[in-house]
């Protein structure tokens, strides 16, 4: 659906408000029901609290239950990254290469299977429940800005 696309790459930042405007203005309205309910969900799940534990050994999305990644030991390295990122910097992406540095410390890796790696650990990440709160931005990856997002040394279980 492009009016869904298009809201989408406007949240991750692709397209501008204008680019926006364009593309909703020339679909007919019929796609606006959809397209409210994926707004409603997307609001939803940004103003609720995210709660990280500080390791990223687990989390707990706003629609609750705990997400545990402790035998996913590149995809925790890389969600504790983004998220000590977002809390310090928040809007600012890490690099595919700081990611892989990340995810596979002293390993050497050729450049297409890194990267790889890399995609399959982004897409368990959002498979896991942070698909609306990991953003693609430019050459790398990072937790949406505007989600409220908290930390704790521990998640009870």
């Amino acid at each position: 659906d492009p009016v869904v696309a298009a809201v989408e790459g406007g949240w991750r930042g692709e397209l501008d408000a204008s680019q926006l405007g364009r593309v909703l203005s020339a679909h007919p309205v019929g796609h606006m029901s959809r397209l409210r309910d994926k707004v409603a969900m997307r609001s939803a799940l940004l103003q609720d609290r995210w709660v990280f534990q500080e390791d990223a050994r687990a989390f707990e999305p706003p629609a609750g239950g705990r997400v545990d990644l402790g035998r996913r030991q590149a995809s925790r390295r890389i969600l504790q990254a983004l998220l000590q990122r977002r809390l310090s910097e928040p809007g600012l992406s890490l690099s595919s290469l700081e990611l892989i540095t990340l995810g596979w410390p002293g390993e050497r890796i050729r450049h297409e299977s890194a990267q790889a790696r890399l995609w399959t650990a982004i897409r368990d990440l959002r498979s896991l429940g942070l698909e609306e709160l990991l953003q693609t931005s430019g050459e790398g990856y990072r937790l949406d800005p505007r989600a409220a997002l908290h930390s704790v040394p521990e998640l009870r279980r």
